[in-house]
């Protein structure tokens, strides 16, 4: 009788405590479960140029001058546009990356002179034979899905996916743009998941 009593005293108080949870504890560890589950994007060195840490200096030490340079408007219609750091594209041809030589362009932010992001465009060039060259370790998304997913958001099903699609290789820091006819539109690598 002792120890049934011992028993349910311990019952009670395990049930009260779990009863004392407040809300704002629920919400806290809801936001440290998804930090813990967020995303490891390790942006990429590619030919000495590491995204989101070289500078323009860095750029044309290591790879030249551009073929082209173009420099985006301030005063775009978008929100993001707007809002966001002055940014100006330079244009590649002829550098050999991964055993190709693809076109490639870079994104520079004007005010810290940082490479933002660097894109590489191929003729042509299948799903699978990107695959291939950049491994399987990836999952996909839609485009203009966040592809900052956790494990346990990232979905299963290619076929029920809205093209173009992403795969995403965030230890690459890298994802590779795929049309609904499965060649690659663009690879690309960028400073952070976004």
């Amino acid at each position: 009788m002792k120890i049934l009593i011992i028993f349910s005293l311990f019952l009670l108080i395990v049930f009260l405590g779990a009863c004392q949870r407040t809300p704002i504890q629920a919400q806290k560890d809801q936001v440290d479960k998804a930090k813990k589950e967020q995303v490891v994007w390790i942006p990429a060195t590619i030919k000495n140029i590491t995204v989101g840490k070289s500078k323009y200096n860095d750029l044309i030490k290591y790879w030249g001058k551009p073929s082209f340079k173009q420099v985006f408007a301030e005063d775009g219609e978008d929100e993001e546009i707007r809002n966001s750091e002055p940014k100006t594209e330079l244009g590649y041809r002829n550098i050999e990356i991964d055993g190709l030589k693809p076109n490639i362009g870079v994104i520079i932010g004007d005010k810290t002179g940082t490479v933002m992001s660097i894109s590489l465009f191929f003729d042509e060039m299948t799903k699978e034979e990107a695959i291939r060259i950049y491994s399987s370790d990836y999952y996909v998304v839609s485009t203009g899905d966040n592809i900052c997913l956790a494990d346990s958001q990232k979905k299963g099903d290619e076929t029920k996916l809205i093209y173009p699609i992403e795969l995403v290789y965030p230890q690459k820091g890298m994802s590779i743009l795929i049309r609904g006819d499965n060649t690659v539109m663009s690879v690309n690598y960028t400073d952070k998941c976004s």
